[in-house]
């Protein structure tokens, strides 16, 4: 512009302003408490795209996906690539190069944290949400511990990795607790059995069985 005009002013000075920007179709799927797609204006960053849509739900797991929209305009939406934004180095340790910017046509996809299941001589046998980096200790905790008949050395793990069969990871725990062993991380969709020791699920049930006899002679 400042070229043209230099045949009519003497050093021209152009500035130039965005009076409006067009409007972006962002679309954001999963743990939110909003999912859909929005029309939005102006330049967006992904902390300002899941504000619009309401925030993060409680079954946010850890990771956000951003498919990347390639810039082309016809009718048939291609994608550049994914980007992985670890949500919890965003959000708790304030690494704000994680706060991406986002352009027309990006799909920002939060999926729901996974599930693990234990089951057997625990106290509080149940399903249980991974959150963050959880392992075996961490997921024993969550059952409220060991009962006491418990086999701490001889748990499995059933691991879903696509074959038809479960994988079967065994685990010392006793091992892990007292130092002896490394830490298991659990994975969406495992199922955590700790069976019952021999020696301690019979003293146990003897223990039992006495006690009822103490009982009944206190009562004669």
């Amino acid at each position: 512009l400042s070229g043209k005009l230099e045949k009519y002013l003497e050093q021209p000075v152009v500035s130039v302003f965005v009076k409006e920007y067009r409007s972006q179709q962002i679309t954001v799927l999963g743990a939110v408490k909003n999912p859909q797609q929005y029309s939005v204006s102006g330049p967006k960053r992904l902390l300002e795209i899941l504000s619009i849509a309401g925030g993060l739900t409680d079954e946010a797991g850890d990771l956000c996906y951003i498919q990347k929209a390639s810039g082309e305009s016809n009718s048939t939406q291609r994608y550049a690539g994914t980007v992985v934004i670890n949500l919890n180095e965003l959000l708790m340790k304030g690494k704000a190069e994680l706060n991406i910017p986002l352009s027309s046509g990006d799909v920002v996809n939060i999926p729901k944290r996974g599930v693990f299941f234990v089951d057997g001589a625990v106290k509080d046998p149940g399903s249980f949400q991974i959150k963050g980096r959880t392992t075996i200790i961490q997921a024993v905790s969550m059952a409220k511990g060991l009962k006491y008949e418990a086999d701490g050395s001889s748990l499995r793990i059933y691991r879903d990795n696509g074959a038809p069969e479960r994988e079967i990871i065994s685990v010392d725990y006793d091992a892990i607790v007292d130092g002896r062993g490394n830490d298991v991380v659990i994975k969406s969709n495992d199922i955590i059995i700790v069976p019952k020791s021999g020696v301690k699920d019979f003293f146990s049930k003897f223990v039992s069985t006495l006690r009822g006899f103490i009982s009944f002679g206190k009562a004669l």
